[in-house]
């Protein structure tokens, strides 16, 4: 796996020149001459990139403000060596950085994006509150002009470029070729677009996708492969369906099967790139890419006191704002009240290390609101053990592992579920002391070691099992389906 390449050049000339200190004058020869640093094209990219590739979606889309020089930025910090990037045309023939053919959804605009000039772009700021305070306000990102991404991205990363309108499709080819980038890009245009074939005999290399499950059948895969070079382009599916379930194992090794290369998008979870590899794909497109293309924990506490989510902290679905989280106060996330159980995975933090035998998680939480005493079944939650970083929920029969409950009265509950089943187990449960007062809050603990695993109050009362089924490193952090809205900060790991 690859995401860039190496520096050894730099430190092999640190080296010679500490060599040639040490030699006495008489037996110095001429200074080697370090060869100049391969320009990188695709050609580059893929002979020196291994299986699987890793693709920024729309920069760093889950932390970042989508399509901003910000998410650029952050993707090429993480490490990526492939962009993905969409483009509008402005009522005076720019084009601008943007996914939507209209501003609502990523901006506190509204209307086309096709009846403003890029003058009056420049007032616009992307509106992402699920992100955090981090990207509000005065530090709210703009909508960049394609030239401005390119001073950006282009010689660090292979480009992916698409028109989303096509009217913008010839000044895209024509901006390419005037900063001399016919090299390092790929077209991107849906299987079933006139502009695929047009690329294609202009000798781009074509980043052919299905945007979603619709239309995607065995038979469909079959004809957009038959449009396709070898292994000159790529064929590119989801990874799920609308509804967030996984695309059939069957169309995606049907992709496969047709001998073109495959990507999947997008990409947001570690386990999902297991998955994929396991199918035959070979590149995964990614909001993530810092963290997909890992499987070390990148800190161990977490980032929001800083306003922003971290690489991997994710909900259900982070392109989704049914999902979204809430930022009520620094430092503070929060899961709204709603009539379904929800959880985010601090992801950043995750796997849990585990070199003393012994796992800690401690974070605060808080209830928002007065419960009602007559649902027994609210309660904030979290989900631990977990060997992989699928989304888990509480009920909801996502993976093996332990939870630990804590009610608004004060019940502690520790418990264990199994894949596939909705029931619970009870391991341990202790009386309700006194009641969580709605904004109070108080500082939870959960411990794993060699054979028991306890949950409970800091400092406090815990209940505690002699289990040791399980000892995963990923946890979710939550609430059930009719709990109050609960607020999480300052988790820590060890």
């Amino acid at each position: 796996m690859v995401l860039g390449w190496g520096l050894g050049g730099a430190f092999l000339g640190a080296a010679g020149t500490w060599a040639l200190r040490d030699r006495p004058v008489e037996a110095q020869s001429s200074p080697t001459v370090q060869p100049s640093p391969e320009r990188l094209t695709v050609a580059t990219w893929r002979r020196r990139a291994h299986t699987p590739t890793f693709i920024a979606h729309r920069g760093t889309a889950a932390t970042t403000p989508e399509h901003t020089l910000e998410g650029y930025r952050h993707a090429l910090d993480a490490g990526a060596t492939c962009m993905e990037i969409s483009t509008v045309l402005t009522s005076d023939a720019t084009l601008v950085c943007h996914h939507d053919l209209t501003l609502e959804r990523t901006t506190d605009a509204t209307g086309p994006v096709s009846r403003r000039t890029l003058t009056a772009l420049r007032s616009v700021r992307s509106a992402a509150p699920r992100l955090g305070t981090r990207w509000s306000g005065i530090r709210a990102p703009g909508i960049p002009t394609l030239g401005e991404a390119l001073d950006v991205v282009a010689g660090r990363a292979v480009l992916c470029l698409e028109a989303k309108d096509d009217g913008g499709y010839d000044q895209l080819i024509a901006t390419i070729d005037q900063r001399g980038l016919r090299d390092q890009v790929f077209i991107k245009v849906p299987t079933d677009s006139a502009r695929l074939a047009q690329a294609s005999a202009a000798g781009f290399p074509v980043f052919a996708y299905f945007g979603s499950e619709k239309g995607v059948t065995p038979q469909a895969i079959e004809k957009a492969a038959e449009a396709l070079r070898g292994d000159h382009d790529v064929l590119v599916l989801p990874i799920r369906t609308i509804a967030g379930d996984p695309l059939p194992d069957e169309l995606i090794t049907a992709a496969v099967a047709t001998g073109r290369t495959v990507w999947v998008h997008p990409v947001h979870r570690r386990s999902e790139v297991d998955r994929a590899l396991s199918l035959g794909v070979q590149g995964m497109i990614s909001s993530h890419v810092g963290y997909v293309s890992s499987h070390a924990p990148s800190a161990t506490h977490d980032s929001w006191v800083q306003g922003g989510l971290a690489a991997g902290d994710l909900t259900k679905d982070p392109y989704d704002e049914a999902e979204r989280l809430e930022w009520p106060e620094p430092g503070v996330i929060r899961l709204r009240e709603r009539l379904k159980a929800g959880c985010v995975m601090p992801g950043s933090l995750c796997p849990v290390r585990k070199d003393t035998g012994v796992v800690r998680i401690e974070f605060d939480l808080r209830f928002e609101v007065p419960h009602s005493p007559d649902n027994k079944d609210a309660a904030a939650v979290i989900l631990f053990g977990h060997d992989d970083d699928r989304y888990a929920e509480y009920g909801a029969g996502h993976g093996d592992g332990y939870h630990g409950l804590v009610r608004p009265d004060g019940q502690l509950i520790l418990g264990a579920h199994l894949d596939g089943r909705r029931e619970q187990e009870e391991l341990s449960s202790a009386k309700a002391t006194a009641p969580l007062a709605p904004g109070r809050w108080v500082r939870m603990v959960v411990t794993m070691d060699r054979g028991a695993v306890s949950w409970g109050y800091v400092g406090g009362p815990t209940v505690k099992a002699d289990d040791v089924r399980w000892r995963g490193g990923y946890f979710h952090l939550g609430r059930t389906p009719t709990a109050p809205g609960v607020s999480i900060r300052d988790v820590v790991v060890s």
